[in-house]
């Protein structure tokens, strides 16, 4: 495989009696971002998550007409996958599924990035990614050519590899690969496209009003702990031992509660400001536990190991399968006092949790602590 200057791209495809016309980079992101009305074609999707040893493999098919008022996607789109049918159109999305054999939807106005991610045209790409050669190499393979980028880090994500091969014979996307590392796991995605044509006949908001027609909406249950007044007793284990725990062990006068799981990034990111308010103050005041609903400690416990030592966690956490909460985002924090009373919670991470806590808790500790000046 021989890399080549972006400059001499036109080597690439000179074979080719459509893509003759592409000369340097500039004309051929042009010619990739041609003004293609309608597109139907295949996508094969293989692809592993952070943490995850199985492989999930699924076929979507596309059908995506240009729609230059949708300023989400820029198409209305059909996608067809096993057990579901998604549209778009004019920007809404429409999502019809089996809930438990029931005919369900849910509509959204907003980017769905796996959706996105099937839109051939959306993922071509643009003049800044063909002339940073920094990052950028173009190789030319016997089917066409193959741009591969590559980033050391972003963020707490390392060697971020991401793979377009092109064919020559019409400039189109055939495949997309991308490869990611975090905290030492590796996630990709290889999307293969085929099967491509450039015309079909379909009624987009007619087929969207039948599906209507015989499903019924989809209501998320949205779950908060803010309303509760009183934290439930629960139980469970330690990381390291079987030994049944209860948070009446701990023995603080607030307990800053943690819900987290291993492959869940906010809750690394919160884990730092939780270490400091752990370290900040004596244990007869204020400690923090974390409760884990997610993870198998037997099945998950050398990536728990993994997590625990990377992310130098100085808190003990409860592993147990109860929710009475319904505690379903992550990270969630609550804190409470000894009597369980729940003081604070919230969903998710932010840059001023630490400050935010550390209010509450000094609140709570100048109107009731016996301890704190001792």
């Amino acid at each position: 495989m021989c890399k080549l200057p972006i400059l001499f791209l036109m080597f690439l495809i000179a074979s080719s009696s459509v893509a003759q016309e592409v000369v340097n980079s500039e004309t051929l992101v042009q010619y990739l971002h041609r003004d293609q009305q309608k597109l139907a074609y295949k996508v094969d999707v293989h692809e592993k998550s952070f943490f995850q040893d199985d492989t999930l493999k699924i076929s979507y098919q596309v059908f995506a007409e240009r729609n230059k008022e949708d300023t989400i996607y820029g198409y209305n789109f059909k996608i067809v996958k096993p057990h579901a049918t998604i549209y778009n159109l004019n920007g809404t999305l429409y999502k019809f599924f089996d809930d438990n054999g029931d005919r369900k939807f849910l509509t959204e106005q907003k980017k769905d990035g796996k959706l996105d991610l099937l839109l051939i045209p959306n993922m071509n790409l643009n003049a800044g990614d063909l002339v940073d050669t920094l990052h950028t190499t173009v190789s030319k393979v016997d089917e066409g050519y193959i741009v591969h980028k590559h980033y050391d880090s972003i963020n707490q994500i390392k060697n971020i590899d991401l793979t377009y091969k092109f064919s020559v014979a019409d400039a189109q996307l055939i495949s997309f690969t991308s490869s990611v590392y975090f905290q030492d796991s590796q996630q990709y995605r290889h999307l293969d496209f085929g099967s491509l044509a450039y015309d079909f006949d379909i009624d987009f908001e007619g087929e969207i009003e039948q599906f209507l027609k015989v499903s019924q909406p989809f209501v998320r249950i949205e779950r908060t702990v803010i309303d509760q007044k009183v934290f439930p007793r629960i139980d469970g284990t330690l990381l390291n031992g079987d030994n049944k725990v209860v948070l009446d062990d701990f023995k603080s006068e607030i307990l800053i509660l943690d819900y987290w799981y291993f492959r869940c990034y906010p809750c690394i990111k919160a884990i730092p400001k939780l270490n400091n308010l752990n370290a900040k103050y004596p244990d007869s005041l204020v400690g923090v536990v974390g409760i884990n609903i997610i993870d198998d400690k037997i099945k998950d416990r050398a990536y728990l190991d993994k997590f625990i030592k990377k992310n130098r966690v100085n808190y003990p956490s409860i592993f147990t399968k109860q929710n009475p909460l319904s505690v379903n985002s992550f990270p969630t924090v609550i804190i409470i006092d000894k009597d369980f009373n729940i003081l604070y919670s919230e969903f998710g991470y932010s840059e001023n949790m630490e400050e935010e806590l550390t209010g509450v808790i000094e609140k709570y500790l100048s109107t009731h602590s016996t301890k704190k000046d001792n």
